[in-house]
């Protein structure tokens, strides 16, 4: 899982601006239905900041990030690696740190926060492909989430998650994907 993860990040610094913006608007499915979205918005200032901070442009990257925060709501880090294909629903409260990785078809909700935490233990979380972070979740520390991971609305992750796996509550407990309600849950 590190060394995909690892691999598909940097390839992600490697790609063209102009392709990862094609891939952002191609998971909108319409250029259309992506114009109208704070979230494409969003995920395109943190393009442009990120793009300007590879190569040194450090004070408009920074001005790029303020304004992205000023007029979306959200605060993406420029120093975040994320692949493409990324979705914000509503930008609004989105908080994403520096150093932070996420793999690509990452699609994130409102009120989400994905941050570095001294307390929980020094790193930053690094994300698989295809997590879907529903409305208030937030991913803490220096935590490992693999592909096909779904957190449930208000979750707090501290630790990792395989893949395949779907992650809730405060702190987050981790059931396949194949849960049923009938099946009992086991508290930890």
């Amino acid at each position: 899982m590190d060394s995909k993860k690892s691999k598909c990040v940097s390839n992600n610094n490697q790609m063209k601006f102009s392709d990862l913006l094609q891939t952002d608007i191609r998971r909108w499915n319409k250029l259309s239905n992506a114009v109208c979205k704070l979230g494409f918005y969003s995920v395109l200032f943190y393009r442009i900041s990120h793009f300007l901070s590879l190569y040194n442009f450090k004070i408009l990257s920074s001005i790029v990030q303020f304004l992205s925060h000023m007029i979306t709501g959200a605060e993406i880090s420029n120093r975040a690696s994320i692949g493409s294909g990324l979705i914000i629903l509503h930008p609004t409260a989105v908080h994403i740190g520096p150093n932070v990785k996420i793999g690509s078809n990452a699609c994130i909700c409102e009120c989400c926060a994905i941050l570095n935490n001294i307390e929980v233990g020094p790193g930053e979380p690094n994300i698989g492909d295809y997590l879907w972070m529903s409305s208030g979740s937030k991913i803490y520390g220096p935590v490992r989430l693999g592909d096909h991971v779904w957190i449930g609305p208000n979750s707090v992750v501290l630790k990792d998650i395989p893949s395949n796996m779907t992650a809730y509550g405060i702190p987050a407990r981790i059931l396949p994907k194949t849960f049923r309600k009938n099946q009992s849950i086991r508290r930890s």
